[in-house]
Parts: C-alpha cells; structure tokens; sequence
C-alpha cells in the first residue's frame, strides 16, 4: 500500500561481494552488509511522486513488507537507515549513479545466520485502549 496508490519505491539487488563491502561503508552501522549474502537497497523515485509528502511512510512500508518477507523465509536481516540523513544519501547515488530523483532511503543486509533468534519485544504497557 502507498499513499494514492503512487508505488514511488524502486530496488537495486546486490550480490556482489565487493559492492557490498562499499555499501557498508555508508554509515557506521553498515558493517552486516560485509557479510550479507545479499542486499536490497531501498530507492525513491521523486518523479513519480503524486503526494510527495507521504514517500518516506510509502517506503517504510515497503522495507518493512521485505523484512517481513525475509523472516518468512527463515533468513535474518537488517534494516539500515540512509534517509534523511544527506551524506549517507550521497554515498549510494554515486556508488550506483543514481538518476536525478531517485534516492537511497534504507539498505536491507540479508542473509542466513547461526544467530538469527527471534525477540519477542513486545510491551503490553505500550497498548492503550479507549485512551492514554
């Protein structure tokens, strides 16, 4: 789902190893893409923007859509911001010569783990009903 049914989301898919470790250079909490098997970074396309206010909602959505399609499949992964944060947008629009308008929002690290355990964070202070 997105706002208005605008789908702005586009994927780059990496397998490469020595792309990898680049992209994990792309903020300090990077490191899990050096041993990912795989990567998906998470692109905007502005141009196809009909509510540009609701992109970073539409791609939250969609990141989180793939985490939860990761854990279906029994591999573990990761999500690591790039958005709003400018200088790690930066990194993969010349790493990947991005065309004007599209923009990296999240990198996803995935790949299968000795340790890869569910948590269970769930807090049931957290649910309100009726009221605060």
């Amino acid at each position: 789902a997105s706002a208005g049914n605008q789908q702005p989301w586009e994927f780059i898919v990496i397998e490469n190893k020595e792309t990898l470790a680049q992209m994990a250079n792309v903020s300090p909490y990077a490191t899990p893409l050096k041993n990912a098997a795989v990567s998906i970074i998470v692109l905007v396309n502005k141009d196809s923007l009909r509510f540009p206010s609701y992109w970073q909602q539409d791609l939250a959505a969609a990141t989180q859509n793939l985490l939860l399609e990761a854990a279906g499949l029994g591999l573990g992964a990761v999500w690591l911001g790039i958005a709003p944060e400018e200088d790690r947008m930066q990194f993969p629009k010349e790493l990947f010569q991005l065309p004007q308008g599209v923009e990296a929002f999240a990198a996803l690290a995935i790949g299968y783990s000795s340790e890869n355990q569910f948590v269970d964070r769930f807090d049931a202070a957290r649910i309100h009903y009726e009221k605060y």
